[in-house]
């Protein structure tokens, strides 16, 4: 349905390709589906809910005292640092960074942010925190009260948001912090005067992993793509390593406790399309490999040294965590709990505890004396591809690109159940006219269908060869329409699972597909070249027609009344046709880059659009205006939904929440 335009899922991709040398898969016993116990909506104070008047129905007259009232999902986990004392867990996501009580792991704070945490490192002292944001900027705060203390300023000029990513480090006395850019150098930044001292390298290509030795000495810098480990004197600035990766596709570096050793993460490539997962511990100064493993089930993230050098911990492509001993080079113990792979993790200084955190959107706290798990935390999440409300508005459905469906009640907020998919991501999702179905669509071309009483699976298709990216039920509720990767647009018999019929004609794959409000027309967008939306009749499968606004469209949505079709473009333009002559009436100014998702209200005198430029914007469809843009998610809309009383927007996002909008 959507491209993932953003430079954090490329990342997460080179992660997936360095963890999976095979197709990852759960721990045993792991159940199709999983009964939540109700919980909170959210962990802060501001989202939960309070004995407030019910909301009223949104119109062109009070839409712009929109505001976001409750939030699902604390964003998408990033990492994770122990503070030097091991009395908090700092975790870093995509809407700010969250600070736990290492041993209870409740919430001490949030510091929010309107832009992707992607680094985080705390000061040998404990006292401060360092964060690393999308934009460049790094700021200092108060790891007690989470009050900011300083901000160096934006030392890049465009966002990056790739996740995962370690470029913080303190110098062992504090003074001094290094970060990773966007050209591949090193900043060196001096505390006491908040002034940049030093900068170290640079060749356009973005640091991924900077990692700094525990005397200080040395600062490795590991960049994205390059395929290239540069190594530097601190004290001096001059190149101490320079080593080409050429067979070796790192994805994480990490200094030992002692001076010298750097351990390196990844996959070497011994033919073309072949992977063996590797981790190659080095001699930082020459770049003589001291010892070298063989990880059969990958690397997921960044390895983690025990503070006595004794251990090192690491994630694995089966979603479990290794514990190698150094001296002997032995796996020692492997840790089970989490159902996606493990992309960060931190012991704590006293190495009495190792702590985790994983795709599965859950951080999870291990004793190292007999690596028993003695706690965890939820509620991060992946990327949500896609959202679906039932029709009478009670529940909503999302779909992740962690793989996981899940069911939640609208009012409470409260996960109701959860589908689990190991090794796939979710792309689409649909309740059936009745609500009694839920149908979802898989990057493998599979959709599944689940009765939402009992939670039993009631069929698997194939539909297409590759992405299912796009479904939706006859007004009926007799057929099911899927888009995939294979350039088709299939119709499936709902009770049999059957194929009915196929539209063929694009000659791309399917983004996007909507039915008319009686089902006897589907309108549909591809990627690639194509640049116009397809009108097609269901009964036949013959294509009508095709409407061609002044960008390239991709999404469409037919009015409740079936009198229009609105169109969204990659350039944010915003096309308004008449069904019965396919005119183009008017067009709505420029929104933004890249038109995700559209929604009508109930009445139709509301407009919802939203996609890459992070806002919800909300038009007044008759009166051919803007009206506001919501602001607050830190990556693409992907979806907007309204309930049925018009009372309530729904928006979804790449950056792992989805967030209720009411008028107050």
């Amino acid at each position: 349905m959507r491209a993932f335009a953003s430079l954090f899922l490329l990342t997460a991709l080179v992660l997936t390709a360095c963890s999976a040398p095979t197709q990852p898969s759960a721990p045993a016993p792991i159940p199709t589906h999983t009964r939540i116990a109700p919980t909170a909506p959210a962990t802060l104070p501001i989202f939960t809910p309070t004995n407030t008047p019910r909301p009223l129905e949104i119109s062109p007259f009070n839409a712009e005292r929109l505001q976001e009232t409750a939030r699902i999902g604390n964003g998408n986990l990033n990492q994770i640092e122990v503070s030097p004392d091991g009395r908090q867990i700092a975790a870093a996501t995509s809407v700010g960074v969250y600070l736990y009580d290492l041993q209870t792991l409740t919430l001490q704070s949030f510091i929010p942010s309107e832009k992707w945490m992607g680094s985080l490192a705390y000061s040998p002292d404990g006292r401060r925190l360092a964060t690393w944001q999308s934009d460049g900027i790094v700021k200092l705060w108060d790891s007690e009260t989470g009050q900011e203390m300083l901000s160096l300023g934006q030392f890049q000029n465009q966002e990056f948001t790739a996740d995962t990513l370690s470029n913080l480090a303190f110098s062992p006395d504090g003074a001094l912090l290094y970060a990773g850019g966007l050209g591949g150098e090193i900043y060196v930044w001096d505390l006491t005067t908040g002034q940049l001292r030093n900068t170290l390298g640079g060749n356009n290509a973005p640091s991924m992993q900077v990692s700094l030795s525990s005397n200080g000495n040395l600062v490795a810098n590991l960049k994205i793509f390059d395929m290239a480990l540069t190594v530097w004197d601190v004290q001096t600035g001059e190149t101490v390593l320079a080593l080409s990766l050429d067979d070796f596709l790192a994805n994480s570096i990490a200094f030992a406790p002692a001076e010298s050793l750097l351990a390196v993460c990844g996959v070497s490539i011994p033919a073309p399309m072949q992977f063996e997962g590797k981790l190659r511990l080095l001699d930082a100064r020459s770049g003589e490999i001291r010892l070298n493993i063989d990880l059969p089930e990958g690397c997921a993230g960044r390895p983690a040294f025990s503070p006595d050098g004794k251990w090192l911990a690491l994630g694995t492509g089966r979603n479990a965590i290794e514990i190698w001993e150094l001296t002997s080079g032995e796996k020692t113990a492997t840790l089970k709990g989490h159902y996606n792979p493990v992309h960060t993790l931190k012991f704590s200084r006293d190495g009495r505890v190792l702590v985790s955190g994983s795709f599965d959107g859950n951080l999870k706290v291990w004793q190292t004396t007999d690596w028993r798990e003695t706690g965890t935390t939820g509620g991060f999440g992946r990327p949500i591809e896609d959202a679906a409300l039932s029709p009478d508005g009670r529940l909503l459905a999302t779909a992740s690109f962690s793989g996981a469906v899940s069911v939640w009640e609208v009012e409470t907020r409260a996960e109701r159940v959860r589908w689990m998919n190991p090794g796939k991501w979710a792309e689409s999702v649909a309740f059936s006219p009745d609500g009694n179905i839920l149908a979802a669509g898989f990057n493998d071309g599979q959709v599944k269908l689940w009765n939402v009483t009992t939670y039993q699976e009631i069929h698997t298709i194939q539909a297409h060869e590759e992405h299912a990216e796009t479904l939706t039920f006859a007004p009926d509720g007799q057929w099911l329409a899927t888009g995939g990767g294979d350039n088709a647009i299939q119709l499936w018999d709902v009770t049999t699972g059957a194929p009915i019929r196929t539209l063929s004609g694009h000659e791309n794959g399917i983004e996007h597909i909507a039915l008319s409000p009686d089902g006897r027309l589907l309108a549909s967008g591809a990627s690639g070249s194509e640049f116009d939306i397809r009108i097609w009749e269901t009964a036949s499968g013959k294509e009508l027609r095709r409407v061609e606004g002044s960008i390239i469209s991709r999404v469409a949505i037919f009015s409740p009344g079936g009198a229009y079709l609105v169109t969204g473009s990659t350039g944010g333009k915003l096309g308004v046709w008449e069904t019965s002559t396919w005119n183009l009436l008017f067009e709505f100014d420029q929104t933004g880059l890249g038109v995700e998702t559209l929604a009508f209200s109930p009445s139709e005198m509301l407009l919802f659009s939203g996609g890459g430029d992070k806002t919800v914007s909300v038009w007044d469809f008759t009166g051919r205006r803007l009206l506001t843009h919501l602001k607050g998610h830190t990556q693409a809309v992907n979806r907007v939904l309204v309930t049925p009383d018009g009372k309530t927007l729904v928006s979804v996002s790449n950056d792992g929440t989805v967030r209720f909008w009411n008028v107050k």
